[in-house]
């Protein structure tokens, strides 16, 4: 694989900063999953991210999800705060990419929540100075961001909100777009990747050790 990478890179007009190239490391990340060498695979997705922002610029939907890859394997690693920043930036840019109704802004907003969840449950800040801002209803934060077009607000202000509101809002979106028969329209980037967001969801902020065991298996 790693010559045929290599292979391609040579053949590519673009270099390093090709889709195609992107997508092999994308790809690549895969094998890292496989042998559960969690850094090799994060230093790997931000190579691809790097390649896909260089070619297609920063907000693209590749950006999107593996930036929530990126905070996937945080969360795996332990860097809260690193799993939390990828987070916000996934949610902003599936927002502007996929729509503030998609599928995408759906999972990252559960994603938010487990994280929101993981670092109480590790007796960490959220947010930093966020935090410290009056509660406001989901509703009405939810409300401003779709008028501004940026529900990535929701996000940078998730610390000052309860999870599970978060949570019910991302259900109630799911339902929505369940109703509409709306088209899930993920990219095919990685497989390892989407399973073990879904088991970080599944398992809760109390079973990281369990699921890196998962993993590991």
């Amino acid at each position: 694989f790693e010559q045929a990478l290599a292979i391609r890179r040579r053949a590519t007009v673009g270099g390093m900063s090709h889709p195609a190239v992107a997508r092999s490391l994308a790809k690549q990340a895969d094998l890292y999953w496989a042998s559960s060498n969690f850094k090799r695979a994060y230093e790997t997705y931000v190579e691809s991210l790097q390649a896909f922002t260089d070619s297609l610029g920063e907000m693209c939907r590749e950006g999107a999800q593996l930036h929530a890859y990126l905070s996937v394997i945080s969360i795996l690693m332990g860097d809260m705060d690193a799993a939390e920043q990828h987070n916000n930036k996934a949610t902003h840019i599936a927002n502007q990419t996929f729509g503030p109704t998609s599928w995408e802004v759906h999972r990252c907003m559960m994603d938010a929540a487990n994280i929101i969840r993981m670092k109480k449950a590790n007796g960490q800040a959220t947010g930093g100075a966020v935090a410290a801002r009056p509660r406001r209803s989901v509703r009405v934060v939810v409300a401003e961001a779709r008028d501004a077009g940026i529900l990535h607000a929701v996000h940078s202000r998730s610390a000052a909100m309860d999870a599970e509101k978060l949570t019910i809002y991302a259900k109630n979106l799911k339902r929505d777009l369940s109703a509409n028969r709306v088209p899930d329209t993920a990219l095919r980037l990685s497989w390892y990747a989407p399973v073990r967001r879904q088991m970080l969801l599944v398992m809760g902020p109390n079973r990281r050790s369990s699921t890196n065991a998962a993993v590991l298996a």
